[in-house]
């Protein structure tokens, strides 16, 4: 299989005043590999580094020390316009947060990754069709037109996926997708990321869901920083 994702002896510390040590170490150094087709899950307690390390694999944190390639690419040595041009295009973040634009609608949210840097060489309908079908996939197609002050934590959630890959990344890394989900829609989230990677994608998710384990191809496991395979 092709890698898409080259992680190589990354690290994440910050500097701090302390009576013991002035570094605190919130990702020990790590090497591995995400590959095409493949879908891993990075589970671990709170605080031990999972959200961390997925920032530095999405462009979006500085890795203290190593070298992170999405397919040929190093990303940090892009320059910062550069790097988010690239992540654009290449990489679909998911956030465990709320992200959105909140003058703009659900449909209109969604879609908007696809109009940033005038890069994709997808056609406005083939987005809205896309947008479509997300929407109804994910059950939201009929808040499509709403503002997202109006939604739940779900719905808001699964417009963040429908964003994340509207781009049909060949990266998408999710950090909890489905924090705020029942369990029927827990399921149905794991299901199209796994039909992600089934049709070429790298997918790396964060999560506590017991059920993500069934659609893994690898499970790793985040302990006080260290990440390692999960026996």
């Amino acid at each position: 299989m092709t890698d898409i994702m080259n992680a190589q002896n990354i690290c994440k510390r910050y500097f701090r005043e302390t009576s013991e040590t002035n570094y605190f170490t919130a990702v020990e150094p790590v090497s591995f590999n995400l590959e095409k087709g493949s879908l891993a899950v990075l589970m671990g307690r709170s605080g031990s580094g999972k959200s961390t390390l997925l920032s530095m694999l999405a462009g979006l944190l500085t890795p203290t020390q190593g070298q992170i390639f999405v397919g040929d690419t190093d990303i940090y040595s892009l320059s910062d316009k550069e790097r988010s041009v690239f992540r654009n295009k290449n990489i679909g973040v998911i956030p465990q947060g709320y992200t959105a634009l909140f003058n703009l609608t659900v449909a209109e949210n969604i879609m908007l990754p696809a109009g940033m840097h005038r890069q994709n060489m997808i056609s406005e309908a083939e987005v809205r069709d896309y947008t479509r079908e997300l929407m109804k996939r994910l059950g939201i197609y009929n808040l499509r037109n709403e503002l997202p002050s109006s939604l739940s934590g779900g719905e808001m959630r699964r417009m963040a996926i429908a964003r994340g890959i509207i781009n049909r990344p060949d990266l998408i890394l999710a950090d909890e997708p489905t924090g705020d989900l029942d369990d029927e829609n827990t399921v149905f989230v794991f299901k199209l990321l796994r039909e992600l990677a089934d049709g070429g994608a790298a997918v790396m998710v964060v999560s506590h869901e017991e059920v993500a384990a069934e659609f893994a191809d690898n499970i790793f496991k985040m302990t006080a920083g260290n990440m390692e395979a999960a026996q």
